[in-house]
């Protein structure tokens, strides 16, 4: 093998899902706290954090919501509950431009208005709906569920209902046994570059950094703004395009990452700020 890329950090040693709510909440935090660095966004929702728990609070019990339906302009019932928030929630903060939507979305829906919040994904289609479903259980019911260990904080973290679902799913999935060598770190002089989002809540900066120590070849780029999938930014491109040339992880022209930035936040109905 000549070189590797990896985008998004999944060290064997780190069961997929484990840290979900870790990761999620940290997404989640970030993206708050650039909301208050934002003057736009600050003006617009000054009470962000604590519009979004005491949604969180009303949802905790099943409860009932009618909405438009941006598609089809009728209206709709639903009956949802907080791990439904959370799952858009959590769906919403995998990309930099979504991420930026929350603020809005978060504060239409403590004043009822849920159409926004229910148009990302519909709640009630499930967060597995374009995943290939057989192929997806037959590794994470192998590979990583069964090395989730259950705690009593668990259910209660955002991104956690992903990995109770999985569980329920696992029960019944046939899949195969791994021995535990599988899991043990890798590691390799191969020429490699490790890319993490600073915002994503699924592989975080901290699964490249874990990785990235048993690797002697290897770099690891943390971009800011950034959440999972950080070869959407034409930087981050041009940066591998560099890399798989000179088969070099130093050295590389990085000057492009710090100018990598969270897209600007929607506001209203009608976009970010002008």
């Amino acid at each position: 093998m000549r070189s590797v890329v990896l985008d998004g950090v999944a060290p064997l040693d780190i069961p997929i899902g484990s840290d979900y709510g870790e990761g999620v909440r940290n997404a989640f935090t970030r993206m708050l706290l650039d909301c208050v660095g934002d003057q736009a966004c600050r003006d617009a929702f000054p009470n962000l954090k604590t519009d979004f728990e005491s949604l969180e609070q009303k949802l905790i019990e099943p409860t009932a919501i009618s909405y438009l339906n941006p598609k089809t302009a009728e209206l709709e019932n639903e009956t949802i509950e907080r791990e439904d928030l959370w799952g858009v929630v959590q769906q919403m903060l995998y990309s930099p431009i979504s991420s930026s939507m929350l603020p809005f979305v978060i504060n239409e829906a403590t004043q009822d208005n849920w159409a926004p919040l229910m148009a990302w994904g519909k709640m009630g289609e499930g967060t597995f709906e374009s995943i290939p479903i057989g192929l997806y259980l037959s590794i994470v019911c192998a590979e990583d569920i069964p090395r989730i260990e259950p705690n009593s904080t668990f259910e209660n973290q955002m991104g956690g209902n992903s990995v109770s679902s999985l569980n329920e799913m696992c029960s019944v999935w046939k899949s195969a046994t791994i021995d535990t060598a599988f899991f043990e770190p890798v590691s390799s002089a191969i020429p490699i570059l490790l890319l993490s989002g600073e915002n994503d809540p699924v592989t975080p900066p901290k699964n490249g950094e874990q990785a990235l120590q048993t690797l002697s070849n290897a770099k690891h780029i943390i971009v800011p703004g950034v959440a999972h999938n950080t070869l959407q930014t034409e930087c981050m491109l041009n940066i591998v395009r560099e890399f798989m040339e000179t088969v070099e992880p130093e050295g590389l022209d990085l000057s492009c990452v710090s100018m990598q930035k969270r897209p600007p936040f929607v506001i209203s109905t009608a976009g970010t700020m002008p």
